[in-house]
């Protein structure tokens, strides 16, 4: 016996997968292009982004890298490589998420993430990745792998966040002195031996600064900007000898690649460079630990 099939019941199944199919593009489309991205450009989806499209916000930028990620990296086979990156990722870029940011690209091993709302969810993340970072170590360590070290930079400050590219090739970006000082910060978590550096900018937007400890580390001039800017450093604990270098002492600076000049402050555990003040006396130490943590 043949049995007729409806056809609207057929035309409504038809339309319902195709549902579901343009769904599933999104969901996939929005692992490359953040829909955050789209929403700041007051896109519905990604088929009307244009060429050209740009809005400028504030906003705060964390920038985050591997130490010596080179030097690991040509130890391993290139699976090897990837499957490190992608372990280590997937535990340090839902922070950034579940801290109200999103994550604007992976540059190799370096994460770079943006937060609209607050400067403390910015620096939040950095800690809660710092913790997640204490996590990983000991699962490699049970592996026989050597633990790694990452170094976190924030900083708050104006940005265009927009398209570039030429007609058949395109990508969302974004373009800002906040983005390469954030940048620079990560580098110099290496030079301060410090895990995280945030700047004066972001600081002073915190409504809830008593929330954090800090301490001043040093004031240096960045490669690529012209404004000198206050380096505040912020770790889970204080080390013994450590010290905060006076904030009103004598500003070092650091030439691009963050090399010291003559004369400029250093912060290596509590150790001095010729030409550096000694810590006024009754000068607050304070331990640059959140109160939550």
């Amino acid at each position: 016996m043949a049995v007729r099939r409806d056809p609207q019941s057929a035309s409504v199944s038809a339309s319902l997968n195709s549902i579901r199919d343009v769904e599933k593009r999104l969901e996939a489309y929005g692992k490359f292009v953040p829909h955050d991205f789209l929403r700041f450009l007051e896109k519905k989806s990604i088929v009307e982004v244009k060429l050209g499209d740009q809005v400028l916000r504030e906003m705060t930028v964390l920038f985050s890298d591997i130490r010596s990620f080179t030097t690991l990296s040509e130890t391993m086979s290139p699976q090897e490589n990837f499957n490190f990156l992608n372990s280590y990722l997937s535990r340090v870029g839902p922070e950034i998420r579940a801290h109200h940011g999103f994550i604007d690209k992976y540059i190799g091993d370096a994460v770079m993430g943006l937060f609209p709302d607050a400067p403390g969810d910015g620096l939040r993340a950095g800690v809660a990745m710092q913790r997640k970072l204490v996590e990983y170590n000991t699962q490699r360590h049970s592996s026989g792998y050597q633990p790694i070290a990452i170094g976190v930079g924030v900083h708050t400050g104006k940005l265009m966040l927009g398209t570039v590219g030429e007609s058949l090739r395109m990508d969302g970006t974004v373009i800002a002195d906040a983005v390469n000082l954030a940048s620079r910060l990560e580098g110099l978590t290496i030079k301060y031996h410090v895990r995280i550096l945030t700047t004066r900018d972001t600081l002073d937007r915190l409504p809830d600064r008593a929330f954090f400890s800090y301490r001043f580390v040093d004031r240096v001039r960045v490669g690529g900007g012209q404004a000198e800017a206050d380096r505040h450093l912020r770790d889970r604990r204080r080390r013994p000898g450590d010290r905060a270098l006076p904030e009103n002492g004598e500003p070092g600076r650091v030439q691009p690649g963050g090399k010291a000049l003559p004369g400029g402050k250093d912060h290596r555990g509590g150790a001095r460079v010729p030409g550096s003040r000694r810590r006024p006396p009754g000068r607050r130490v304070v331990r640059a630990v959140p109160h939550a943590l």
